[in-house]
């Protein structure tokens, strides 16, 4: 009988939005064994542990607490929040991955990546696809378009406030894509059997929304009407803030708004439902389960 991989997830005490903790979740699940890294110890990573995960602690900045995390590991899943380090975390990831002879590497990006993006962050996204290309590490990057999960919660408070879905987004149109069904692709690359393979991956929801009829799909799942309310960027850029969320955040997610009122998104990809064998997840359910965690109000 083959010995089952060895996997190292990153982000696995994720929130709301996250995906590894779910593809920590669905590896145990499947028989694998997970060792979960994380920056501390608190309550989320003990929960990692109730769930059979190894979990250690390091930071994604220190090749030799990377390196350790990978001995005996044969296959890793790269996933971390906003940051403007990531080339150099790309860096030390990809290098302790060639030293501990990793199989493989599936790496979190995002749906459109240009080396002129007017994203500082996401020109970062890029510049990790092409440290992990030039390793020789065999790398799968997994390009998501805007996570409908992270929608909820940036809009929660004017969700429960006014009832109104406050954006930046102009008239654009683009389809959001549900974490969950993220995670359940990385897990199912990561849990092929098969030799793995470097690739990409693009990953989309299953329709392609415009704002208007964002806010409805948002008043059907919180049982009450929503209106959409754009707004400009600065406006965007407070509201964020008020949120508690630091400049580089910030920065990111108005060029990110910026970018989308410009250009739409229109196409759509069917990689979740033939990866996972379930289709993807519509934006109404994403933001019904974000409610019943408690980030949105909803009428009963």
């Amino acid at each position: 009988m083959t010995q089952k991989p060895l996997i190292l997830v990153c982000g696995a005490a994720g929130r709301v939005g996250g995906t590894g903790r779910r593809v920590t979740s669905n590896l145990i699940s499947s028989g694998f064994a997970v060792r979960a890294f994380v920056r501390s110890e608190d309550d989320r990573s003990h929960e990692l542990s109730d769930l059979g995960a190894k979990v250690v602690v390091g930071d994604l900045l220190d090749y030799p607490s990377v390196l350790s995390a990978m001995e005996g590991v044969n296959r890793a899943y790269l996933t971390c929040s906003l940051t403007n380090q990531l080339p150099f975390i790309s860096t030390v990831f990809a290098a302790a991955a060639k030293q501990a002879n990793l199989e493989g590497v599936v790496n979190m990006s995002q749906y459109v990546i240009e080396p002129d993006d007017i994203s500082p962050q996401t020109r970062r996204h890029w510049a990790g696809e092409k440290i992990f290309d030039w390793s020789g590490v065999p790398t799968t990057h997994v390009r998501c378009a805007v996570f409908s999960d992270a929608l909820a919660v940036l809009s929660a408070m004017s969700l429960n406030a006014a009832d109104e879905l406050r954006l930046a987004f102009g008239n654009a149109q683009f389809p959001p894509v549900a974490a969950a069904d993220v995670a359940d692709v990385v897990t199912a690359i990561l849990a092929d059997q098969a030799p793995f393979v470097a690739q990409t991956h693009y990953l989309s929801g299953p329709e392609t929304i415009g704002m208007e009829q964002m806010a409805e799909v948002f008043g059907r799942a919180l049982g009450r009407s929503i209106s959409y309310k754009n707004q400009t960027f600065s406006e965007y850029g407070e509201q964020l803030r008020t949120l508690g969320l630091d400049d580089w955040h910030v920065m990111h997610l108005t060029k990110l708004a910026e970018k989308i009122s410009i250009r739409n998104r229109t196409d759509l990809t069917t990689t979740i439902e033939e990866l996972t064998g379930h289709p993807a997840t519509p934006l109404e359910v994403t933001v019904r389960a974000v409610a019943e965690r408690g980030f949105l109000m909803a009428t009963a």
